[in-house]
This record gives structure tokens, C-alpha cells and sequence, in this order.
């Protein structure tokens, strides 16, 4: 389980060049539940499966030039996500493959430049 949350200002410089942020949007997820089954493949290669989705989800816009406009979606999509770990002596590369990535094939396959992985990690154990 976990708890995420994300905010940003975007500035509008080409309305006002001394603006500070015209509008500031925020994405909140809580809890989000998280499973996987894993295996190992070979001792060296781990496939993991995994489905995620988080009981409340929202994404708030709220535009500072006018302070009264401010606009709220409320949604919790389940989510899927594949990932790959190689085990090399004492170091362990893991990674999550990009959702588009498996959907294009890549650049080889539709001319679309999506990166493979959305998320990648090693860890040295000593």
C-alpha cells in the first residue's frame, strides 16, 4: 500500500512576463494497493506481474489568474504493469517496463521513440 502525492506550477509568461505560476495542479492517490506474483525464470532472470489501483484518486486544476476557477476529476483506474529483474553476482538490476512501450513495439517496430523501461533500479548487496 501506498500513499502518493504530486504538484506542480506552471508559469504563463507569454500573458504576464512577471507571472509566478498561472495555474498549480496537484494529483493525489490513497491509498494505492499494489499485488504481484513473481518468478524466477532462470537463476539470473525474474518476471513479475502486477496489478495496482488506488481506492481514491484525484487531479486538481486550479487556475491562479482567476482564483474562482478550479476543476476536480475524481477517478481510480486499475493500473498493470510488467517487470524484469537480472541478477548478476551481488548486483540486482530491476525494471519496469513502459505500458506503451509493449503496446508500439518500440521504434523498430512502429516508429514511435517510447522509452522501454518507466522505472529502473539496481542494488549492490555486500
Amino acid at each position: 500500500a501506498a500513499y502518493e502525492y504530486s504538484k506542480i506550477d506552471f508559469e504563463d509568461t507569454a500573458r504576464d512576463p512577471q507571472a509566478s505560476g498561472a495555474l498549480e495542479a496537484s494529483y493525489t492517490n490513497m491509498p494505492n494497493i499494489f499485488a504481484a506474483l513473481e518468478s524466477s525464470l532462470w537463476p539470473w532472470f525474474t518476471v513479475r506481474l502486477g496489478a495496482g489501483r488506488p481506492l481514491f484518486s484525484e487531479l486538481k486544476a486550479n487556475d491562479k489568474t482567476t482564483p474562482k476557477i478550479e476543476t476536480k476529476v475524481k477517478d481510480s483506474p486499475l493500473q498493470y504493469t510488467v517487470g524484469v529483474g537480472f541478477h548478476f553476482a551481488k548486483l540486482d538490476v530491476d525494471a519496469v517496463v513502459n505500458q506503451d512501450f509493449g503496446f508500439t513495439g518500440g521504434w523498430f517496430a512502429s516508429g514511435n521513440s517510447e522509452t522501454p523501461f518507466s522505472k529502473l533500479s539496481a542494488t549492490y548487496r555486500w
